[in-house]
């Protein structure tokens, strides 16, 4: 096994890597190091370390491209999973790799990317970069199956076999797991897991820029149909924050901003960075995360939404999880929680939501009632603030 710095070296001529702001806060289109990163680089070199080769993180997506996480450093594949003829199947076997991607779909590939790239000198890196992972690949029929008994199969599948569980998908307005889910995740919050000391869940809270949990006067918009008429709401609901070893995440802008896009309110229990706009000399431009893909140039400067600030979210438990390996889901939860930076933007009037009028038009409004105090408001929209290693 390579040494940390014979490892760390391979960063140094590595062109990509100054594009992954989220790890270090810099990039070559910006002159000053102000970027919103969750400091992984800082993190390795004070530790010497990119993540305990024992970990092991479940994505479930829409599979993965996993001949890019082997390299001559490191091999970061630790199983994948796919469902073929009703039955739920777990291999190593590598000839095997086309059942669990297809090159229609390559949002797995990318979320894997962030969290576990390998370490290379010449393609991106993920933020734990020498943790395994175990990509899950959804069912799919015209369109993605994700169910809540498919959901059941797979947890139960993997329950003793990995630490981290990442859920890239969510539902609005009413994103409700039933009771045997919810009692499934519960029970594996300090038993159960790789190391028997449960699963930290972490699920992304969508891209709507609504709440996930709201009851109210007003019809929020969610969503468009296909003639791109509004779909609104109000009552909005997830029942994921009830629980102590799951993790909602939200999307911040690299400007320290909640991002443009990412649900909120009431149940967010963290918030990590990810891609959104911004102006710069009277051009609207976009900053995206940098990360190993299944495109094929093997890399994208463009991932976004908050299935990325999940991604971001995963890598950085991984990081924290390797400082002490005898800490349960609950105990992992709670610190991320409590390790959480808070100085973030509070312009919260900026933060509003598209509601219908009683006519049916769309305006912009702020939810939820100023008089609120700051630290509600701030909970509302970050959670406990942004993930830190």
């Amino acid at each position: 096994m390579k040494s940390f710095d014979a490892l760390n070296s391979l960063l140094n001529d590595n062109f990509l890597y100054g594009h992954q702001w989220h790890l270090h806060g810099k990039h070559p289109f910006f002159t000053s190091d102000y970027l919103c990163s969750i400091n992984a680089e800082k993190f390795w070199s004070s530790n010497q370390s990119f993540g305990d080769r024992d970990i092991v993180i479940a994505v479930a997506d829409d599979g993965c491209l996993i001949d890019h996480f082997s390299n001559h450093y490191s091999d970061n594949i630790e199983a994948f999973t796919y469902i073929e003829n009703g039955k739920i199947n777990i291999t190593k076997d590598k000839s095997k790799a086309q059942k669990v991607f297809s090159d229609k779909f390559k949002h797995g590939t990318a979320i894997c990317g962030l969290i576990a790239g390998p370490l290379s000198n010449s393609l991106p890196v993920g933020i734990a970069p020498t943790v395994k992972i175990l990509p899950v690949r959804w069912p799919y029929d015209n369109k993605f199956i994700i169910n809540q008994s498919g959901f059941q199969q797979f947890v139960k599948a993997l329950s003793d076999k990995v630490d981290i569980f990442v859920n890239t998908w969510s539902k609005l307005p009413d994103f409700t797991l039933n009771n045997e889910n919810i009692d499934l995740i519960s029970s594996l919050s300090f038993k159960g897991g790789r190391r028997g000391k449960g699963v930290l869940f972490l699920w992304s809270a969508g891209n709507s820029n609504c709440p996930i949990n709201y009851i109210g006067a007003e019809k929020i918009v969610y969503s468009h149909n296909f003639n791109e008429e509004p779909k609104s709401a109000s009552n909005f609901s997830n029942n994921l924050s009830t629980l102590s070893n799951v993790l909602v995440v939200s999307a911040i802008s690299p400007f320290y901003e909640k991002a443009s896009y990412s649900c909120f309110g009431p149940g967010i229990d963290i918030c990590a960075p990810s891609h959104d706009t911004y102006s710069s000399n009277g051009e609207i431009k976009n900053l995206g995360l940098t990360t190993l893909s299944a495109d094929p140039n093997r890399y994208t400067h463009n991932f976004k939404g908050t299935s990325g600030a999940c991604a971001v979210a995963a890598g950085v438990a991984a990081l924290n999880l390797s400082l002490s390996m005898n800490q349960t889901a609950n105990e992992l939860a709670s610190n991320l929680k409590s390790r959480a930076c808070k100085n973030l933007s509070r312009n919260y009037s900026s933060f509003k939501s598209e509601v219908l009028n009683s006519s049916n038009n769309v305006s912009k409004e702020f939810l939820f009632e100023n008089e609120k105090s700051p630290q509600k408001l701030f909970e509302i929209f970050y959670g406990s603030g942004k993930v830190s290693v």
